[in-house]
């Protein structure tokens, strides 16, 4: 097995935060959100960590799944690790220091807007942790499955993977609490896997308004499934 950690720096792209916020460039308002996000751009450093490691088992009958040498429990997970020989479980978030200046914030309207700069950030965690897959892995198409995001694969099986990935948890900082949320709130953990389809865990997912959106729910696809 083999980690490898990212530390990003952070470059905001302005305009699509203030899309995101439908705030007009001329306003008072995108002013002072200009001026926030100068303050906590320079505490932003968003991080990444990725194993590559084996799939040693992945049984769809029974849902057992060996990655690493640390046992999960999926059938969904185990249907699509059963032809593979490699997988990349990961970690990414926006990083402590931002998530706790904006903690911090007094201001709860400013606040909603630290939260999109949070969003931001992890979104270029993400987008880093991807980059580096196919420049070293050269892996094509890729697809995902994070614990909680599907009823299919819990949130309890955030406990194994946050064992498999304890190096990657030193380095970004990500505190899992008693109920398996992560902290920061802006953080993601899953396993990657090479795919010859188009495929996300959004999918099967109806969860509305979800940030994080990949692709839209097809109940035709829960149903088949």
């Amino acid at each position: 097995m083999h980690y490898t950690t990212l530390a990003i720096d952070f470059v905001p792209d302005r305009q699509d935060l203030l899309r995101r916020l439908s705030l007009d460039e001329t306003s008072e308002e995108a002013e002072d959100f200009f001026a926030l996000l100068d303050r906590l751009t320079p505490v932003g450093k968003p991080k990444a960590a990725v194993l590559h490691a084996t799939v040693d088992v992945a049984d769809p009958e029974t849902g057992r799944v060996v990655v690493g040498g640390v046992e999960f429990s999926s059938t969904l997970l185990a249907g699509h690790l059963k032809d593979q020989t490699e997988a990349w479980p990961h970690l990414a978030t926006c990083g402590r220091e931002l998530y706790d200046a904006v903690q911090a914030i007094p201001d709860p309207f400013e606040r909603y807007w630290g939260e999109e700069i949070l969003e931001a950030a992890l979104a270029q965690a993400r987008a880093a942790m991807l980059q580096h897959l196919e420049k070293e892995h050269h892996v094509g198409k890729i697809a995902s499955m994070g614990p909680g995001s599907l009823i299919e694969w819990p949130i309890s099986q955030q406990e194994p993977l946050f064992r498999l990935m304890a190096e990657g948890v030193a380095f970004t900082g990500i505190e899992l609490t008693k109920t398996m949320l992560m902290l920061p709130n802006k953080s993601i953990s899953g396993i990657l896997f090479k795919s010859e389809k188009d495929w996300e865990s959004c999918v099967l997912c109806p969860r509305q308004k979800c940030p994080n959106r990949r692709a839209e729910y097809d109940p035709d696809f829960a149903m088949a499934h």
